[in-house]
């Protein structure tokens, strides 16, 4: 689980190359989470990696990304948006507890 809590607002990467994956349950429970920028360098989001992140409504994942933790977005109450790469042939997200995600 995350060691962040509820204090972290933004995520930055100051060297964004440096980054290949975020591990399981990486940002859970950062509920005042709001905003992030997935490298283009991430080809793994883990486990529960944004669970409970009940504050983020918005999240871009690169064409990077191949593999798929579970429950990824569990319990994002307020997402509403996941911004996919259009050749994006197919993914297996579960959005558990995701109450207002609208389609596009």
């Amino acid at each position: 689980m995350s060691t962040f809590g509820s204090a972290l607002i933004k995520i930055i990467f100051d060297n964004p190359f440096s980054v290949t994956s975020f591990g399981n349950s990486a940002f859970q429970k950062c509920t005042s989470l709001k905003e992030i920028s997935i490298p283009s360098s991430v080809t793994k989001l883990g486990e529960c990696v944004f669970k409970d992140c009940s504050s983020l409504t918005e999240i871009s994942i690169p064409l990077s990304v191949k593999s798929f933790g579970e429950s990824i977005f569990n319990g994002c109450k307020s997402l509403k948006k996941v911004i996919l790469d259009a050749s994006l042939k197919s993914i297996n997200l579960h959005f558990i507890n995701v109450y207002h995600f609208q389609k596009y």
